[in-house]
């Protein structure tokens, strides 16, 4: 009892030996709804628990680390970059880059204000966008490119645990497929 008041912060009869379990699958509830969350639909799931008082806190932290584990990989150019790793007017990448990003045959995210691209999403020789890339982000439909990065960038069932990032050039047919069942995902309840 001594171990369960000393880990609580509390003493006597209050202490509770389920309180770090709570948290603990909180967290993990939180971070899976990160994760998965399509329009608002894993947030809706934990106000129907009664988690939703610290629900935007918690994903608020999950969205932060996974933003900072995505921004320190070398998975993203910028337009810059592109130009002078290829010998090619800056300008005119980041207008190509910007019609692409129009039409959906690519995405990009907000670092410091420079829009960065996806590597797995780009072939090169000539360059232009990954064809599975436009079906992957047309299927689904993430109003945030940073929605967009988090799927690509987590484990996916569907593809026996791997990113999408990573099997995209390989086998972008199954890739195609793990979008179209994350599109179809619907919440129990």
């Amino acid at each position: 009892m001594k171990d369960l008041e000393s880990k609580a912060g509390r003493s006597g009869i209050d202490a509770d030996p389920d309180a770090e379990w709570n948290t603990k699958h909180a967290e993990f509830l939180a971070e899976f709804a990160a994760l998965i969350d399509r329009e608002g639909l894993a947030l809706q799931a934990f106000n129907t628990f009664g988690l939703d008082d610290k629900t935007e806190e918690m994903q608020g932290r999950m969205r932060s680390r996974a933003m900072q584990r995505i921004t320190s990989s070398q998975d993203w150019i910028t337009a810059k970059q592109i130009a002078k790793l290829d010998s090619l007017d800056e300008k005119a990448v980041g207008e190509q880059l910007a019609a692409w990003q129009h039409a959906s045959l690519i995405f990009a995210i907000d670092i410091g204000g420079t829009a960065h691209f996806p590597l797995y999403g780009l072939a090169k020789d000539p360059l232009r966008p990954n064809p599975a890339l436009k079906h992957v982000l047309d299927t689904l439909a993430f109003n945030d490119p940073w929605q967009t990065a988090f799927w690509f960038h987590s484990a996916n069932s569907y593809l026996d645990g791997r990113q999408p990032q990573e099997v995209l050039a390989i086998e972008p047919n199954k890739v195609v497929a793990a979008a179209r069942e994350q599109a179809n995902w619907v919440p129990n309840g």
